[in-house]
């Protein structure tokens, strides 16, 4: 650790050109890149590990002391004072004025008094900086904004303009720092000028520029409130996508893919059909079992009857006629108010994209003279079709109809997001980059993946003074006894509408793996647990309770 702050001390050195705002920057970044927050340290002083055994993992109360008193600047997991030592360490060491502070307001632990520490450093014209390195730490290790470099801090908190001469409670010791906060556009420039900012995005005018990782955050975000990527995902593993997929990326009939059983639980259903290559019988065949498929759900789940025999009418295509006769006979047989609800399960929707997949079909088959980029526009637009009408064959559970969300549809869409975004089964940088980095950024994404998680006094016990998703999502680190490695469990609760069933998550933080086998029974007996105030009472519930384990199989 000693030869890398070296490194970065040395080169600052170097840029002899840099401003001292910059060669701040660069030391707060770097040093940012190299440290992470002793999670157990927290843990530990927070009360947070329900485990009272001997062989726990928590530091003891001359651990804490220690760290609170000793200095100690060569190690790569930080509490507040040690990051702020090395901080000041570099600085000093490249010529910058600045000096450490502790606060007056304090935690304690076992009589160990815990105040926090953060460096005044002085930069460009005299001005004096606010910088704390640990709450960034998550930021810096996935290239996001900062927010705790040259930010304010109160000299006095509570009650702070009281009359007289009660100014509130000092918060930081010694005299009052005159300081300077600087722009995210100011730190954009220091930024690119350091290089930090390492995302290169290309605008439609071909200019590259560099962007922090927010804004993959913010296209996660909106992917998520849209929801078309996870519906999309759930669609293409249904029978009826399945059947469709195998004809055409095989260019065989209905009957001769039925002879050869498609493996189904085969996941890679996506369509790279070749449509100059497809034979005329082959589209014949894919429009009569959609159709057929389609028909047959509207008329079981509608309870609607048609005198009309469709076979001739398709074979014509006299798709409007049809049309008009379906979509009437649903419009005297449907709730109004509850096909609303339905979004793309809406039986009208459906009919429409049926018919639209139809009239693309007819232009693949009739091969006519398109060139390239039209011919590709229509095959995507036929994926959009096939797509929205599988979501038919969908079992409900895995689909988010109204507000009481089942719990198997939200751990689908856990399990989805997770293999989308950390790439199950392949270690990447974020398994590496520090426990209490990873829960940060984990706690970030399940309010972004689950935001569609509303108010549901379906959920037992609901609970007015959380969010919806703390009504519904129960989430904390556990560490396996044996190797006390670090696991992150998601704890989706039942809802008394829909499926009926508790079900955990269990994503391993070092192997990248994710787990659905667990229970209650397996979190006691097999790992440490670090306490939600919620997860407590389940934990304590079962070992008295003794529930059976099936009720939280997936």
């Amino acid at each position: 650790m000693e030869e890398e702050l070296k490194r970065i001390i040395s080169e600052i050195n170097l840029h002899t050109k840099w401003s001292k705002n910059a060669k701040i920057r660069y030391a707060y970044i770097e040093l940012g890149k190299l440290v992470s927050k002793d999670a157990m340290f927290f843990y530990t002083i927070q009360n947070n590990l329900l485990s009272q055994e001997k062989a726990d993992i928590r530091y003891s109360k001359e651990e804490v002391e220690r760290l609170m008193t000793e200095s100690n600047i060569f190690d790569y997991k930080v509490v507040c004072k040690n990051a702020a030592e090395m901080l000041a360490y570099i600085l000093s060491s490249c010529g910058i004025e600045c000096e450490i502070r502790k606060t007056l307001v304090h935690a304690t632990y076992k009589s160990v008094v815990i105040p926090h520490y953060f460096v005044v450093a002085t930069g460009d014209e005299e001005k004096k900086y606010f910088l704390t390195l640990n709450p960034d730490l998550p930021n810096i290790k996935i290239g996001k904004k900062t927010s705790k470099f040259a930010y304010e801090i109160k000299y006095y908190i509570d009650n702070d303009y009281m009359d007289g001469n009660n100014q509130g409670k000092q918060y930081y010791e010694g005299d009052e720092v005159d300081f300077s906060v600087l722009s995210d556009e100011e730190l954009k420039k220091l930024d690119e000028e350091i290089g930090y900012v390492p995302n290169i995005m290309i605008d439609d005018n071909g200019t590259e520029r560099h962007e922090y990782t927010d804004l993959f955050f913010a296209m996660i975000e909106e992917a998520y409130k849209k929801n078309s990527y996870y519906i999309d995902y759930v669609a293409h593993q249904t029978y009826f996508y399945g059947i469709i997929s195998r004809m055409l990326n095989e260019n065989k009939t209905l009957e001769e893919v039925k002879k050869q059983k498609p493996n189904l639980n085969d996941r890679n259903n996506s369509l790279n059909f070749k449509i100059g290559d497809i034979k005329g019988e082959t589209w014949e065949d894919v429009k009569k079992y959609v159709f057929d498929s389609v028909f047959s759900k509207i008329k079981e789940k509608y309870k609607v009857l048609f005198d009309v025999q469709f076979d001739d009418l398709l074979k014509d295509r006299k798709y409007e006629e049809i049309k008009k006769t379906i979509n009437s006979e649903l419009y005297q047989n449907t709730d109004k108010e509850e096909i609303k609800t339905l979004g793309k399960l809406n039986p009208f929707f459906i009919v429409k994209q049926l018919f639209e997949l139809f009239k693309i079909i007819d232009t693949f088959s009739e091969n006519k003279e398109l060139n390239n980029e039209e011919m590709n526009a229509l095959k995507k637009k036929f994926g959009k079709c096939l797509s929205d009408i599988s979501v038919m064959f969908v079992s409900k559970k895995l689909l988010p109809i109204g507000n009481s969300l089942s719990s198997t549809y939200l751990v689908h869409k856990l399990i989805y997001a997770f293999n989308s975004i950390f790439g199950i089964g392949y270690k990447s940088d974020f398994n590496d980059i520090g426990l209490a980095e990873q829960v940060v950024i984990i706690k970030e994404l399940l309010e972004i993946i689950l935001s569609d998680i509303k108010k549901d006094e379906n959920i037992p016990d609901y609970n007015d003074q959380k969010s919806p998703l703390r009504n519904r999502i129960i989430s904390t680190v556990l560490f396996d006894k044996v190797t006390k490695n670090p696991y992150y469990l998601i704890y989706v609760k039942n809802t008394r509408y829909g499926d009926n069933s508790n079900i955990m998550i269990v994503y391993d933080l070092i192997a990248n793996e994710l787990y659905t086998d667990k229970s209650p029974i397996d979190i006691i007996s097999d790992y440490y647990v670090i306490k939600d105030a919620d997860m407590r009472l389940i934990i304590e519930e079962f070992k008295t309770e003794k529930k059976d384990e099936e009720y939280f199989s997936i």
